[in-house]
């Protein structure tokens, strides 16, 4: 079942690139080079009307790996 105010939301054009690396995300550890990817990331979905899903799950990188976004951008 799909909900219909989804049809306002834009697919973004970097999604297809984006989603198997958020997939791996999910799967690693934060090393240096991967809290870089995860802010620049979070940086181009930031306020995207659309990929939902992307957006949710680079919080739940986030929250995997015991940080805030604020600490993300710190470090």
């Amino acid at each position: 079942m799909t909900e219909q105010h989804g049809s306002k939301d834009q697919q973004h054009p970097l999604y297809n690139r984006d989603r198997p690396l958020i997939d791996i995300l999910l799967t690693q550890e934060a090393t240096d080079y991967n809290l870089a990817e995860l802010a620049r990331l979070k940086i181009r979905y930031q306020g995207f009307p659309g990929a939902r899903d992307i957006q949710q799950d680079l919080d739940k990188v986030l929250q995997q790996w015991g940080l805030t976004e604020t600490q993300l951008f710190e470090r």
